[in-house]
């Protein structure tokens, strides 16, 4: 198994009530660094 990319850096580009995107700086084991952006859940669930 190949290992994990490394986070270099972690930014909230956006957040609201419900989630927030986070934006990732990622370095791969072949030495490719690229950025990706991911939708982070709020954690409360369907119990509103």
């Amino acid at each position: 198994m190949p290992p994990k990319p490394e986070i270099l850096a972690r930014h909230v580009v956006a957040q609201s009530r419900l989630f927030k995107i986070e934006s990732l700086e990622m370095r791969f084991s072949n030495g490719v660094e690229r950025t990706y952006e991911r939708l982070v859940g709020g954690g409360s669930g369907a119990d509103r």
